[in-house]
């Protein structure tokens, strides 16, 4: 089979050549989109699909747009600010319990702290959890 590449040396006639015109750019929407990603489960996924199937969309992403476009957001829930505040200083309080927590792994595994002191840390860790906890569904409450 022959490539449809012009033979003729005047081009007028050829369907082919665009007479030295470029084709037209696509035009980009006038309105700018912005893409999500958000993760579902297989079980999110198959409803979603499911949903927007009997809507009658063809896509997933027409069936968000459509349906939630105009729906009003959920009222997050905010705390005062000193409320917000204690919040963060007891996260902090554990994530440097955690740190503490690995460090006295990684030294126990190399051999360099006792058994001792091994179940001192333990006790100790599980205290700062327990009243983290408490400290927490007190905040909470508030």
């Amino acid at each position: 089979m022959e490539a449809a590449l012009s033979t003729n040396p005047d081009r007028k006639d050829d369907p082919l050549y665009t007479h030295g015109k470029v084709s037209p750019k696509k035009k980009k929407p006038t309105v700018p989109r912005k893409a999500y990603a958000v993760r579902l489960s297989h079980d999110e996924h198959v409803k979603l699909k499911e949903r927007a199937k009997a809507a009658g969309c063809a896509t997933v992403s027409e069936y968000i747009r459509s349906h939630h476009a105009d729906a009003p957001p959920k009222p997050v829930q905010r705390h005062a600010p000193e409320v917000a505040h204690l919040i963060a200083e007891v996260r902090a309080v554990g994530v440097n319990a955690n740190q503490i927590s690995r460090h006295l792994n990684e030294q126990a595994l190399l051999g360099l702290i006792s058994d001792e002191q091994i179940e001192r840390a333990v006790v100790a860790r599980q205290w700062i959890a327990a009243a983290m906890a408490q400290i927490m569904a007190k905040l909470g409450a508030l």
